[in-house]
């Protein structure tokens, strides 16, 4: 007989998965069912802030806390019990590493995708094709409202994404729900006061594996190269894709995320 003891199933892991900017789980696209079907025995939770996707009536907070707040009262409402895996792309990076920071005991490890903080100087935050992009997005949302969604989202999609292929793909989707659930110019604007607020502490307040993006548009990637130097955690550079990777290579991030966590 052999004394070989059998390998310990892991435990199932909760999951908190958290969009950016102006973004609700809608705009997850087909990584939300692929990140599913390859974590069949664990929880998710695709969670919104106020102001985005289905809660777009509603206005979004100024202050990065509040959102943190946000995030625990809709997690009591789930009457979700235990720690939590998050989940983050970009802004949602922010309010993730800040609810790591007030309440530590809350989460069990965070998983952050092309972040960056208040800290980083603004010039070197941004790539510096992302400040053109950026006035083209708000000269676009100028024009008419049935123009205005197709061309605010062409340029997003363009500045985010890398694959010129899923660029065209997510366009008229996007541009369609753009128009049905619209994120207001006052909740874009204090979302984007909240992540120009947002500051990262000098060490990270729980376990963090960051991933990031050689060929990020709209965010250097040095902002995360520099954060995992300073906090001292591992970091996995995906090779071609952009700042949005759940859409530009689902299987891709996947796969990082099962190798790392």
């Amino acid at each position: 007989m052999s004394d070989k003891k059998p390998a310990e199933e892991k435990p199932p892991t909760t999951w908190v998965c958290l969009r950016g900017l102006g973004r609700g789980q809608f705009h997850w696209g087909e990584f939300k069912g692929a990140m599913e079907a390859a974590k069949p025995g664990d929880k998710f939770f695709w969670l919104e802030y106020p102001g985005n996707g289905e809660r777009f009536r509603e206005q979004s907070p100024w202050n990065i806390d509040d959102y943190v707040q946000d995030l625990r009262r809709q997690l009591s409402a789930a009457k979700n019990q235990g720690g939590v895996t998050v989940l983050a792309v970009s802004f949602g990076g922010m309010i993730a590493t800040r609810w790591a920071e007030l309440y530590p005991n809350e989460i069990d490890k965070l998983v952050l995708i092309n972040t960056s903080s208040g800290a980083d100087q603004m010039l070197h935050r941004l790539q510096k094709s992302a400040w053109l992009t950026m006035v083209q997005i708000v000269w676009a949302s100028l024009s008419p409202p049935a123009v205005a969604a197709v061309e605010v989202e062409k340029h997003v999609l363009k500045m985010t994404l890398s694959s010129p292929e899923k660029n065209q793909f997510y366009i008229k989707a996007w541009a369609s729900y753009m128009k049905s659930h619209p994120v207001s110019p006052r909740s874009f604007a204090a979302q984007l006061w909240a992540a120009k607020s947002a500051k990262f502490p000098d060490y990270a307040p729980v376990p963090v594996h960051l991933v990031v993006s050689k060929n990020d548009r709209m965010v250097s990637p040095q902002c995360m190269q520099s954060l995992a130097e300073r906090w001292e955690v591992p970091i996995t550079e995906h090779p071609w894709g952009g700042h949005d990777l759940p859409l530009d290579d689902p299987r891709g991030l996947i796969k990082i995320i099962e190798e790392t966590t």
